[in-house]
Formats: C-alpha cells, sequence, structure tokens
C-alpha cells in the first residue's frame, strides 16, 4: 500500500490579499487547503493550518493529525483554485514627499552608488509602507483606495 501524501503546502497570502480573520467557532472555511491559524498548544501558536473540509490539522509522516484547539484563521480573499484569478499586486510604497505623492513598488525605486533608495518621480528617498492589513481602519481603507476591496 503506498503512503498518503500529504497536499502541496502553498503560500500564505501577502498582506495585501489576505481575508480579515475570521472566529473559527462562527465561521468555517469553504474550501480544502492551507490557511493561516492562530490556536492553542502549550500557549499560543501563529501558523499555517491544513483544513480538511472538517477539521484543522497538521501533516505528519503521511497521517493527518487534527487539531481541536483552533481560534482565529485568515486565507486568501481571491479563488485560488486557479492561479491565474489573482488579482494584479497593488502599489507598497509611497513618496514621503507630499509634493510628489509618488506611489509604487520598492523595485521601481532608483539605488545609488551610497545604497539609497530614490523616488523616481521627485528624487526623494524617504517612503512609507502601504499598509493592507484587513483587520486594521488604515488597512481597510488603503484596500479601498488602491485595490478596491
Amino acid at each position: 500500500m503506498a503512503p498518503v501524501q500529504s497536499p502541496e503546502y502553498g503560500t500564505s497570502p501577502e498582506s495585501w490579499e489576505r481575508t480579515v480573520e475570521f472566529k473559527f467557532a462562527k465561521h468555517k472555511p469553504v474550501h480544502p487547503g492551507y490557511y493561516n491559524a492562530v490556536w492553542s498548544n502549550f500557549g499560543t501558536t501563529y501558523g499555517s493550518l491544513y483544513w480538511d473540509g472538517t477539521n484543522f490539522g497538521e501533516w505528519e509522516f503521511g497521517k493527518f493529525k487534527p487539531i481541536a484547539s483552533v481560534d482565529r484563521w485568515s486565507g486568501y480573499n481571491w479563488d485560488t483554485a486557479d492561479w491565474a484569478n489573482r488579482p494584479p499586486e497593488p502599489p507598497s510604497i509611497i513618496c514621503d514627499n507630499k509634493k510628489c505623492g509618488w506611489k509604487g513598488m520598492s523595485e521601481e525605486r532608483r539605488t545609488d552608488d551610497d545604497y539609497t533608495d530614490h523616488c523616481p518621480a521627485c528624487d526623494g528617498t524617504e517612503f512609507s509602507w502601504i499598509d493592507y492589513d484587513p483587520d486594521s481602519k488604515e488597512g481597510r481603507a488603503n484596500r479601498a483606495k488602491y485595490i478596491g476591496n
């Protein structure tokens, strides 16, 4: 008899594509797969657990071991059945120069010989990360502003 294979482990969602945290007692995941979870295991544990459609658990030596103490979970905010469904990544940084307001990806900045990053629009050197945390007011406002969800 062939050993049982655990499902392929996927990547965790970036903050911009993560759902809010759900209380497990009130909301269960719809699709089997890996989710970010918080559970009790000699203290509070954070990490990825597999949802088999009935229970959260971990795979050890090809066997699924359910974990009954899951408190909260979150996942992707898009249908991961096909990665073509993944929305485009929104800008990750914004130039702190209020007159400029450039926003884009970190790798779009110009780096000089002293390894200082510069804004491609105004040559400024101060930037802020854009917060997309769905559990914070600022993150939800940025989601609405930059990615529409």
